[in-house]
């Protein structure tokens, strides 16, 4: 992940590739990459991998951010 960053600008800032099932928690695999030249930031969540990650994603719902 982090060498496929850098190939397009990105440094990859924190990375949790584990979904947090075996501590107890209903949350997904995900990473923090930064491009410094493009100032942006981005979230990156895995989707549904395998058949655990299901009840994961029962859990999810929706919430407002930026006023949509």
């Amino acid at each position: 992940m982090q060498r496929h960053a850098r190939l397009h600008g990105y440094a990859l800032l924190f990375a949790e590739l584990q979904d947090a099932h075996s501590r107890g928690a209903h949350l997904p695999a995900f990473s923090f990459l930064a491009c410094a030249r493009r100032r942006r930031i981005v979230l990156a969540i895995r989707g549904t991998q395998d058949l655990s990650d299901v009840l994961t994603d029962s859990y999810a719902h929706g919430q407002p951010f930026c006023g949509g």
